[in-house]
């Protein structure tokens, strides 16, 4: 699942890199989450998160509410959003207006593209930075049989779909409503 509702999020900022807290809908959003896990009867045994509060917060929201405040967490870099170069900070407005409309649709729909700046990262970057993590982590753990949650960011979770689910189809869609649970 993407994480809650960041500050960022509320303002229609990029984040990317940048670790921004959830805001309180953020926080609710997580607690929602939780409930239609339970809901479901989804108990983690084990949670993988990004190095960033955001998703790392959402995650011990959903371990707070569903009691299981135990479970191992595994924090790593790598699952962190993917870098937004000249566009982090900004909000879409702005970026529309420096570098036009286009870009912000490249940014989006196009794998291969890379926002301005040094370094910005393409969706395919991303992906080859998820995909050891998925194959050395996260998949043995299911493999095992262990019941995983998995809280990243938006980009993240589209880059790791396509790892998990590598069909030739569209990933998941371009926008991931925050804190919403996706099943496997």
């Amino acid at each position: 699942m993407r994480h809650g509702e960041s500050v960022w999020n509320a303002e229609n900022r990029f984040t990317g890199h940048t670790d921004i807290d959830l805001s309180a809908v953020g926080v609710e959003q997580a607690r929602a989450a939780a409930r239609e896990l339970r809901r479901r009867g989804f108990a983690p045994d084990r949670v993988f998160t990004s190095h960033l509060r955001r998703a790392i917060r959402t995650a011990w929201i959903v371990l707070e509410e569903l009691d299981r405040m135990w479970v191992p967490l595994e924090s790593h870099a790598g699952l962190n959003e993917r870098c937004f170069g000249e566009f982090e900070g900004k909000t879409k407005a702005e970026v529309t207006e420096r570098w036009g409309a286009e870009s912000l649709r490249s940014f989006k729909n196009d794998w291969a593209w890379r926002p301005p700046g040094e370094r910005g990262e393409s969706l395919q970057d991303l992906r080859a930075r998820v995909r050891p993590i998925w194959a050395e982590r996260i998949e043995p753990a299911v493999l095992r049989g262990e019941r995983v949650l998995v809280a990243i960011h938006g980009n993240t979770l589209r880059a790791m779909d396509d790892v998990v689910r590598p069909c030739g189809r569209d990933p998941v869609e371009a926008e991931i409503p925050p804190a919403r649970p996706y099943f496997y």
